[in-house]
């Protein structure tokens, strides 16, 4: 028999919340609103896309500053009751320029070692090598402890001339006992082995996201966009 995720999906992905307007929705309303519509899963964000990087999260977790309400608490058995699978939107690729002060050890950085802070205008990337992954795991399982149905990934990436992290640095060395390149060059085999390394940064990170999901609830599934190679 197959399992749910492997059947024909309908996945709503209508909005994002902000922290001043989770406040004041009624998930029973938009549960029925999206039962109506035909959807059978969805997309639901689970933190202040522009704020959330900041701390502020709409379930309870470790690594919140604010948590205005705990809306996962009460939309996940409104959905269920509708038949609708929930997945846990995470923006894993763009934290605003205001947070990323707090944390430049977790940023990508460019050839030139400056701060990348241009992302869609304005924003950092936080990079998979970096300290930043093991704040990302915690947000998973807090958020495994709810009842879920899985996790969609926005991102990981790597921006474009990235990344040169201390982190990234020190991984490569120990991987490939050589310096990061820092010009693009296909004829140089350390050139190569860059493009290589980021792709297995990138299949490490989910990889290990999966665990950190998986430790506390095993049935879910994960699953990201990735285009920033």
């Amino acid at each position: 028999m197959k399992a749910w995720w492997q059947k024909p999906l309908t996945i709503a992905d209508l909005g994002i919340y902000g922290a001043e307007e989770i406040i004041m929705v009624n998930p029973v309303e938009i549960a029925e609103i999206k039962g109506k519509l035909g959807f059978n899963a969805e997309h639901l964000t689970c933190s202040d896309v522009y704020g959330g990087e900041k701390g502020i999260f709409y379930f309870k977790t470790k690594i919140a500053k604010s948590v205005p309400r705990d809306f996962f608490s009460e939309y996940l058995p409104e959905a269920h009751k509708r038949g609708i699978k929930v997945l846990a939107y995470y923006n894993v690729h763009w934290i605003s320029i205001e947070f990323g002060k707090e944390h430049p050890e977790w940023l990508q950085v460019n050839a030139e070692g400056k701060i990348i802070d241009n992302l869609y205008g304005s924003g950092n990337a936080p990079c998979v090598n970096s300290p930043w992954r093991e704040w990302s795991f915690q947000w998973i399982r807090d958020l495994a402890s709810y009842d879920i149905d899985g996790i969609f990934l926005d991102g990981p990436i790597f921006v474009p001339g990235a990344c040169y992290c201390k982190s990234c640095q020190e991984k490569f060395r120990r991987k490939y006992e050589l310096e990061l390149p820092r010009k693009e060059d296909w004829r140089d085999p350390a050139w190569r082995r860059f493009i290589e390394f980021r792709y297995e940064s990138i299949a490490e990170y989910l990889r290990d996201a999966r665990k950190a999901l998986r430790e506390v609830k095993p049935d879910a599934i994960i699953y990201m966009n990735c285009t920033g190679l």
